[in-house]
Formats: C-alpha cells, sequence, structure tokens
C-alpha cells in the first residue's frame, strides 16, 4: 500500500521531475535535511510505484514513426478486464486505459512503419471480445509529459490565502483520538489554520485517528498544551474573546456569537464538558440550540455546527476574499508545505 504523501515527499518529487540525474547530496543541501533523509524517502518512493528513474527515448529519433490512438469496443462488455490485461502485455501498447466514453479502452501504440502498425492493429481485432476497434494518426506530438507537480501547489496556495487569524477551536481533555481527527478536517474544511488540543487531565496524545481526519492533521499548526494557564496565555495573544461550549444561566446562543470579531471556541471532553477551572479563564459560554429531548452533540458534531456558522458569518462579511494570515506565519507555512523561497509569491 502507498504511503500518504508528506511536503518532503513533494519536494523530492519536484527537483526528480527536473532532473532525474540530480543527485542525493544536492537535493539535501536543497531541502536542508540530511542525505541519509533523501535516500531513505526516495527508495520509499521507488518501492511504493511512487516513482520510477528511467531513461526518456524521442520514439521518432529511435526509429518509432507511426504513432497511433486507437479506440477499443469491447463486446460482451464483461471481457473489459480480460482484454485489458492482453493488449497491456503488448510490447507497442504505450498508454492503456479504460474510458467512460462512447468506447470501453483507449490504447496509444508506437510502431515502426505503417505496416508495424496494421500488423498491431489485426493482432488486437483477434483478441476474444475486442468488437471493433477505431485508429487515429498522431503526425506531430507537441507535449508529452508527466503531471507538473505545481499544479497541486496553485491548490495549496488558494487555501492558504483562505486560512483564517481570527478563528480556532481548543479542545479540552478530549479522549478520543478519532474525534479530534474529525475535528481537525471540519477546521481544514472552513479554513481554521491554528488548533490548540489542552490535556490536563489525560496523556498527552501521540497520534490522531488518521481515518477521521483524512490527513488534515498534516495541513494545520497544532498546539499541545498540559497547562490550562499556559494555554490561555497563547490565546489571549491572538484571540480577543474565548468562549466554552457550556450551558448555564448566563449562557448565549450560538447564532448570537460575532465571528467577524476574534474567538476562539473551546470544546470539552466527551463525558465530563469543559472544566470548572477553563470556564473560570474563558469570557464566558454558549449554547447550540437543540429541540430534542437528550440535549447533547458528539463533540465532533457539535464543534462543525458552530464553525461552520463561523464561516457562514465570515463568508458574508468578506474575510475569504483577502489573506488573514500574518505575513511570517504564511511564509512558514509555505515552507512546511513544501514551497522552495521564491517559488511562490502569497
Amino acid at each position: 500500500m502507498s504511503h500518504v504523501l508528506d511536503d518532503l515527499d513533494f519536494a523530492i518529487l519536484s527537483y526528480l521531475q527536473k532532473d532525474g540525474r540530480m543527485s542525493f547530496t544536492v537535493i539535501a543541501d536543497k531541502l536542508q535535511v540530511s542525505i541519509g533523509t533523501i535516500r531513505t524517502r526516495f527508495n520509499k518512493l521507488i518501492e511504493d510505484g511512487t516513482i520510477s528513474i528511467i531513461g526518456r527515448v524521442d520514439p521518432d529519433k529511435v526509429g518509432f514513426h507511426a504513432y497511433a490512438h486507437i479506440a477499443v469496443f469491447v463486446r460482451p462488455i464483461t471481457l473489459k478486464e480480460k482484454v485489458a490485461q492482453e493488449i497491456m502485455n503488448k510490447p507497442e501498447v504505450s498508454f492503456l486505459a479504460m474510458t467512460s466514453g462512447d468506447y470501453d479502452l483507449e490504447v496509444d501504440a508506437m510502431c515502426r512503419d505503417n505496416d508495424h502498425l496494421v500488423k498491431f492493429i489485426n493482432e488486437l481485432a483477434e483478441i476474444e471480445g475486442v468488437h471493433q476497434t477505431t485508429t487515429t494518426m498522431y503526425f506531430k506530438v507537441y507535449k508529452y509529459a508527466q503531471p507538473d507537480l505545481n499544479l497541486l501547489k496553485e491548490k495549496l496556495l488558494k487555501v492558504l490565502r483562505q486560512r483564517q487569524a481570527g478563528i480556532t477551536v481548543v479542545m479540552e481533555n478530549v479522549q478520543d483520538p478519532h474525534n479530534i481527527s474529525a475535528v481537525m478536517r471540519t477546521c481544514d474544511a472552513v479554513g481554521i489554520q491554528d488548533i490548540y488540543i489542552l490535556t490536563t487531565k489525560i496523556p498527552r496524545h501521540q497520534k490522531f485517528g488518521a481515518r477521521s481526519s483524512s490527513s488534515a492533521a498534516k495541513w494545520l499548526t497544532v498546539h499541545q498544551f498540559e497547562d490550562a494557564s499556559l494555554c490561555f496565555e497563547a490565546l489571549r495573544k491572538r484571540y480577543d474573546t474565548i468562549l466554552t461550549t457550556h450551558l448555564s444561566a448566563d449562557a448565549i446562543g450560538l447564532y448570537e456569537v460575532d465571528f467577524t470579531t476574534s474567538v476562539a471556541l473551546v470544546f470539552g471532553n466527551e463525558h465530563s464538558g469543559v472544566s470548572e477551572e477553563v470556564r473560570a479563564l474563558a469570557d464566558g459560554n454558549f449554547i447550540i440550540p437543540q429541540m430534542g429531548i437528550i440535549q447533547s452533540l458528539n463533540i465532533s458534531v457539535a464543534c462543525a455546527v458552530s464553525i461552520y456558522e463561523a464561516y457562514r458569518q465570515k463568508q458574508a462579511a468578506g474575510h475569504y476574499t483577502e489573506p488573514s494570515l500574518p505575513a511570517h506565519q504564511m511564509e512558514q507555512l509555505l515552507n512546511e508545505w513544501g514551497f522552495e523561497e521564491g517559488e511562490a509569491t502569497v
């Protein structure tokens, strides 16, 4: 199974796309990591099939002058996989894919000349299940390339410009790592960059439930604290108002919270909720309106409802149209996400 690629993997791939012969020493120097780290990552990328180092030839210059696209119609359709396996084993095939269009398989073939191409097409017709083929000759190829990883960088830049500095989530003594991961995923979805995890009564979390987060954790800045006072000291430096989810006489409704200001929302333990210590440090409490009997939501659901209200207000106020994070934080995140200095403009 392929491992989840991180920023360092993408950076290594980008350099190897530019020059497949680039040495580990040069890559390590550019990325400011050890040569051993590059070697280990490279071997892992090779082992799981993410990359292969080959010598790419110019087909025309080495004698392949008949390059064609062949649409293959398969009948009965149940033979599609069998036909694909047979076609895949033919040496002339440079590309083979199953399609959703009018035909079933798409084949690119490189042949020496037209006679060779005709012979190849006749061989395809003899395969059981090949009902019909349609051939298009390529007279001139203008571009043949690997996927440009910069397209991924464009998406990351767009995401970074929409990250919101004025909203954060604090999770106090949340026990289940899958709940934390679900919250992380929602935070990423609405553009929250910084989240805080406070563990005063449970062990410090070493990892989170990857299945729930879909690797969201690697795109967030996670601040972990074991002391409530230190956590709130850090929060006060960045957020004007700190509210906890707690049912009290003075609690305000979620929809009364002004999320166009700088706000930190605190969610407590799955069973005991937010502690008295943390409630005393906060500015107030808020509740999510509910019409049922139980009057309780899972923490990940409560968080999702709350921060999507924050998203709604911020969207209406135009907060997503201009970068919100401080310039120094954006530069740091660009570096952490695999951008080389000077490659992208915040």
